[in-house]
């Protein structure tokens, strides 16, 4: 079926009243936030109403905790790169025929993802791509769903594009367990969704959990600052010996109700201006409540806090914690968008494209960024050139990012030798053939040698490398704090306990040596 069969005629989508009535009726939710409206609009959000989504998305602009962490999520995903993949299991690797088709749906996959066009309804003028469609797919985290209206397009030659346009939620209504569309912002309910025509992406939303911390938040705010403005400087205080209704007592009320910008004072001796200190203890309480909603916000968001809050804290869960927690939640999220995707436009475009009985053998994938630990790495790789292990030129290049040099490049570390080394060489008229042998062989023994050193240590500290290893992986920040703690109070007893028992160091070094002793007989001058 071609996506102009598809469409309806009677389905409003982006008409233009539709925008215009939407935009004309827009007001300033945060002013109707109290506690009373927030719970009324929760009731309704359980009954299907999505009208909270008005709230939430004003939250989402306006809190600066809310702002951040939502848009390091979505910057997270706004920056992957996406590629496309065959489905090796869906044919035999020896079947030609699926392996062509195969790389057909590819390309044209391919082709359609990058001319594929993203918009926001409320605000047209946003163009982009991919990138753009997966930041508002995301919004589904904050809030439940992400729904977008999908115009198809073929060109002239016969491929697909389409353009995506992303609306507000509120335009929704969700009362039968399923989305429907509401004509006009009056409607209590909506109409049918037919599913080539929209895009909708689902998940367990973190607003609802937020809501209550945000209202919290701005009602501390605002007492605080009612606080400040009451308390914030201290009082003056004119203190006067005159008697209550004299002439220097009124002097005295004036003065004090002249103080303000640009004042002065005059004071006779018996009349004192001062400013007493406040005990201001309250800020405290304001100030260790503030941080820990802040904190408990953006832990919902991302799953730990931010490292500017740790930092000002002291009591954060580290860059390493914070790292493998990051690259968790941006595996999830590139995973929702990817298997929303591949479920509701991958299906359509190789349908429309090799017909509706062709089996989909390629899908759509955003790829997660590669968290690469270059310190360890290198270790690794050093280790394991200690031990013998091959590991391939090609290889290093790749995971490290260097390219092969070209011919005629000056290579790093590449000197000139002089001409004298050619000098130091032994006169090849004069071999002496026995010590060249003895040479070779102690120094192939040496070398050996120094190979089993490397493994004889790696063996050594092999059960604490797993040890460590373990304590990493723990995902609780306490538990592996602990067992980091033990890990490092019993590092001294560990060595102490490979020092008494050399076993395998004490059979490497009597072989070492032996070798040091041959190396030595055949380099002394013989007589």
């Amino acid at each position: 079926m071609t996506p102009e069969a598809q469409k309806t005629p009677e389905k409003p989508g982006l008409d233009f009243s539709r925008v215009k009535q939407s935009m004309q009726f827009r007001f300033n939710p945060v002013r109707q936030a109290t506690a009373e409206r927030l719970g009324t609009e929760l009731d309704a959000f359980y009954q299907g109403s999505l009208t909270i989504a008005r709230f939430w998305e004003a939250m989402q602009n306006r809190d600066s905790e809310v702002r951040t962490a939502g848009g390091k999520r979505g910057d997270a995903m706004e920056t992957l790169n996406w590629t496309v993949n065959v489905d090796e299991d869906a044919f035999d690797d020896d079947d030609a025929t699926m392996a062509e088709l195969a790389d057909n749906q590819k390309k044209a996959l391919q082709r359609f993802y990058s001319r594929l066009c993203v918009t926001d309804i409320m605000k047209q003028d946003t163009q982009g791509g991919v990138g753009v469609l997966a930041r508002q797919m995301l919004d589904s985290r904050a809030k439940g769903w992400a729904v977008h209206e999908i115009i198809w397009k073929p060109d002239p030659n016969g491929e697909l594009c389409a353009e995506v346009r992303f609306c507000p939620l509120y335009w929704f209504e969700n009362r039968t367990g399923k989305l429907r569309f509401l004509e006009s912002d009056f409607q209590t309910y909506g109409v049918d969704m037919k599913p080539d025509e929209w895009l909708v992406t689902a998940a367990d939303n973190y607003m609802e959990a937020v809501t209550t911390l945000w209202l919290c938040k701005r009602s501390l705010l605002q007492a605080w600052v009612r606080f400040c403005e009451k308390f914030g400087q201290p009082l003056p205080v004119i203190k006067t010996d005159s008697a209550k209704g004299s002439a220097e007592w009124t002097n005295a009320e004036d003065a004090l109700a002249a103080i303000g910008e640009d004042w002065g004072l005059v004071l006779n001796n018996g009349a004192a201006l001062e400013f007493p200190s406040l005990d201001r203890s309250g800020d405290n309480t304001f100030h260790a409540l503030h941080e820990d909603l802040k904190r408990t916000i953006v832990t919902i968001i991302l799953g730990s806090d931010l490292a500017t809050i740790s930092a000002g804290s002291g009591s954060g869960q580290g860059a390493s914690l914070q790292g493998q927690e990051d690259a968790k939640r941006e595996r999830a999220d590139a995973s929702l968008i990817s298997e929303t995707l591949n479920r509701q436009l991958d299906k359509f475009v190789i349908n429309y494209t090799f017909g509706p009985d062709a089996p989909v053998l390629v899908k759509f994938a955003l790829v997660p960024s590669k968290r690469q630990d270059i310190a360890q790495e290198l270790a690794v790789d050093k280790e394991f050139n200690a031990m013998g292990i091959e590991i391939s030129k090609a290889d290093i290049r790749e995971r490290y990012g260097r390219s092969e040099p070209k011919d005629g490049d000056e290579l790093v570390g590449e000197v000139d030798q002089p001409d004298s080394v050619e000098a130091n060489k032994p006169n090849a008229a004069e071999p002496d053939h026995a010590m060249a042998n003895e040479a070779q062989f102690a120094n192939a023994l040496r070398n050996e040698a120094i190979k089993e050193i490397a493994k004889a240590r790696a063996l050594e500290v092999v059960s604490i490398a797993d040890t460590l290893k373990g304590v990493l992986e723990m995902d609780e920040p306490a538990k592996m704090l602990n067992a980091l703690k033990v890990w490092q109070l019993n590092a001294t007893e560990r060595a102490k306990r490979i020092l008494a028992n050399p076993t395998q160091f004490g059979l490497v070094f009597e072989k070492h040596l032996a070798t040091s002793v041959l190396n030595g007989l055949s380099s002394a001058p013989k007589a």
